[in-house]
């Protein structure tokens, strides 16, 4: 298998070349807030969020994060704490979740499969996802050939295609009439098609359960709690169903329910808060769901792959935690991703201006990276 770094660095990157690139303001990093003796990162982006946050903080006077981000989560807020880096050893072939190198067979000298862009032709994805991890996976599914249908309700649209959350315009301005068409969503967007669906409702739970009888594979990034509370945690309610791969937050464990963004999970790894800091560094960006969403599709592969040879959808989980968990053996403590990278992103977007396709963004015709953001 042959990984092109700077495709790789650009996905984990992804907000900040898109805010290079359309000159919009830098996506503002969270700031971490004290709490007693330790910090909590709060990330309160959603409607109402900050008021029910402030009413927390006057039901009970909190003096621990740990305390404050539990009670937090009781009222479903996204708030988690800081935790200190935690001494872990090295990576050995003993270790577990230790693997060799992928080893291709009927590939070309040049070590890739003749067909890497249709390997995945005919195959069948359902996408419940949103935000950035789980269009960023279903995204490279579909750049493989798969026929990928996005699942979205217009009674809560993905939240990447507003201003807010993730939505960066040209210039940072938003057009009247254009809040849904960010760049960031319209990059995860291509080669999708999208089916509006209210999962709450029972006649578009049916027609969900229908287009899931008929795919390969289902995607989605929602909590079990989310996903018991819609009643979608079966696979199928008649014959075997698609594989299933989750990409929850947290996969086991008391947080297993928490909601998170991708800058939480970082603060929660450890790798923000280094042995012999004093607080904590928040991340340069919410690269956890790149990092995340590059694992999903790991994932989806991998599920496909036992489907076909074992004749049974498994159902597969790969959570941003997990994703994150094994940078905390680097040796830096993931310096690299809380230092200032605008350099980098600065290299990338000028080295891919020879590489640019015309689309239109909010209403303005730019031109996009074409790689790897969208096909040419």
């Amino acid at each position: 298998m042959i990984v092109d770094a700077d495709s790789a660095a650009i996905l984990l990157l992804q907000p900040l070349v898109l805010a290079y690139w359309y000159s919009a303001p830098q996506p503002v990093r969270v700031t971490p807030l004290r709490v007693g003796e330790g910090w909590a990162a709060t990330e309160l982006g959603a409607p109402g969020d900050a008021d029910l946050f402030k009413l927390l903080r006057e039901v009970d006077s909190f003096t621990d994060a740990e305390d404050l981000s539990a009670a937090a989560q009781q009222w479903r807020l996204p708030v988690v704490p800081y935790r200190r880096a935690h001494a872990v050893q090295p990576w050995s072939p003993r270790r577990a979740g230790r693997q060799e190198r992928f080893r291709s067979s009927g590939a070309g000298q040049s070590g890739l499969p003749v067909t890497a862009a249709h390997a995945l032709a005919g195959v069948k994805v359902v996408d419940v996802t949103a935000m950035w991890a789980g269009p960023l996976c279903t995204w490279l599914l579909a750049q493989l050939g798969a026929s990928v249908v996005s699942v979205e309700s217009d009674a809560r649209p993905d939240g990447m295609r507003a201003p807010y959350g993730g939505g960066i315009y040209p210039g940072g301005l938003l057009e009247p009439g254009a809040i849904g068409r960010s760049a960031m969503f319209t990059a995860l967007a291509a080669g999708k098609e999208r089916v509006n669906l209210d999962l709450r409702l029972q006649d578009d739970r049916e027609a969900f359960a229908l287009a899931c009888a008929n795919a390969d594979l289902r995607v989605d990034s929602l909590s079990r709690r989310a996903r018991e509370n819609l009643g979608i945690d079966n696979q199928c309610e008649s014959g075997p169903g698609p594989a299933i791969v989750h990409l929850p937050a947290y996969s086991s464990g008391p947080s297993r329910d928490w909601v998170a963004y991708g800058t939480q999970i970082h603060a929660m790894s450890g790798l923000a808060w280094p042995a012999g800091s004093d607080e904590p560094i928040p991340a340069a960006t919410a690269y956890v769901d790149g990092l995340g969403g590059i694992a999903a599709a790991f994932a989806s592969v991998v599920a496909l792959y036992s489907a076909a040879q074992n004749g049974r959808a498994p159902t597969l989980t790969a959570s941003l935690m997990d994703a994150v968990d094994a940078l905390a053996s680097d040796h830096d403590h993931g310096a690299l991703l809380r230092g200032d990278p605008m350099p980098r992103v600065t290299e990338l977007a000028e080295a891919h201006t020879v590489r640019a396709v015309e689309m239109t963004v909010a209403g303005v015709p730019l031109r996009h990276p074409a790689s790897p953001f969208v096909s040419a």
